[in-house]
């Protein structure tokens, strides 16, 4: 005979473990399960004899398939190698991503990174009296969507994932990826959304001029 006991809800709890508590009777073993998932705990059970209900165990499996589902569902919102490539530009020289989507909602964008942008923000900006080198305070990386949206950021590009290397690009060449149409020349390199025609172009000091 089996018996179930439901506690009550208990939101923001996670699988912790299973414990095996004494048995207080003969042929009674006593499973609590302990801080299981979102919104409800699950039953309490008490089984009488060897035997342990078919349905209990499937229950617990769906309810874990169903976890590893939704994880999975979250990891795939990141950005895949089809979906991106890196570049290396020869003037200025400089790392950027040109991407045709965007873990955060941004949509297609291209980010630029080098040393630090002349015009960027200084991030942090330096104390009184500070005798550094300014230039290695300035953010490093130059964002724009293809809305038109322009952006400064510290941050890192990360390495080239495998089986995707950085592409050198070479001057007087037009290239297209990912929706953007690249333009580097000896003077500047132009990136242009093929869709809208926003984008921007970064001269050989660094400056940058969004359009």
């Amino acid at each position: 005979m089996i018996r179930q006991e439901f506690s009550k809800p208990s939101v923001g709890s996670f699988v912790d473990r299973y414990r095996l508590v004494a048995p207080t009777g003969p042929d009674m073993v006593r499973r609590k399960a302990k801080n299981l998932t979102t919104q409800s705990r699950p039953a309490v059970w008490l089984v009488r004899g060897p035997q342990i209900s078919m349905m209990k165990v499937a229950w617990v499996g769906t309810v874990i398939i169903c976890a590893a589902v939704a994880f999975a569902s979250l990891a795939s919102a990141d950005p895949t190698p089809g979906h991106f490539v890196n570049v290396r530009t020869p003037s200025p020289p400089m790392r950027c991503e040109v991407g045709s989507d965007d873990s955060d909602g941004a949509g297609p964008n291209v980010v630029c990174q080098t040393a630090g942008f002349p015009q960027a923000p200084m991030d942090p900006v330096p104390y009184p009296g500070w005798r550094g080198d300014p230039s290695v305070l300035h953010q490093d990386q130059a964002i724009i969507t293809a809305s038109g949206q322009f952006s400064w950021r510290t941050a890192n590009l990360g390495q080239a994932p495998p089986g995707q290397p950085d592409i050198t690009l070479a001057e007087g060449q037009t290239y297209q990826f990912e929706g953007w149409t690249i333009m580097p020349t000896r003077d500047r390199i132009t990136f242009t959304n093929d869709v809208t025609s926003h984008g921007m172009a970064i001269e050989r000091d660094y400056s940058v001029k969004p359009f």
